[in-house]
């Protein structure tokens, strides 16, 4: 996949630029529109191969936050496995909790507690991917 996304820029990259020397003047709203797209043509190619291959591939191995749990804590209820459509509601629900609570730490310069609902809300985003 690598080697697609090498070649892919290149040729997009190139093509672009030989185009604006050679025929588009880059003076031009084209030519600089073409230069500009042959600039942030690595970008662009990466998107479309991510879109492409339906997204960025699942971690080979479970993160530390799959991993480990708190000693002494109960689970959550997020944390079990409802539907899919409830869980999302549920899980989105939690996730904008967690951002509203690290947001009002935030501004209270509270920063061990917005570290502690910013990891939470990573979390509850994870579980969001899970299938």
């Amino acid at each position: 996949m690598l080697t697609v996304f090498f070649v892919l820029t290149y040729a997009l990259t190139w093509t672009l630029f030989i185009l604006v020397a050679v025929a588009v003047p880059v003076r031009t709203s084209l030519g600089g529109a073409m230069a500009l797209l042959g600039a942030f043509a690595p970008a662009i190619v990466a998107i479309s191969l991510t879109w492409r291959a339906g997204g960025a591939p699942a971690p080979s191995q479970p993160t530390q936050t799959q991993t480990t749990a708190t000693p002494g804590a109960a689970p959550s209820a997020a944390a079990a496995a409802p539907s899919a459509p409830a869980a999302i509601g549920t899980l989105a629900a939690e996730a904008r909790a967690h951002y509203d609570r690290a947001i009002a730490a935030q501004k209270a310069g509270d920063w061990a507690k917005y570290g502690e609902e910013i990891r939470a809300l990573g979390e509850a985003l994870e579980r969001m991917r899970r299938p």
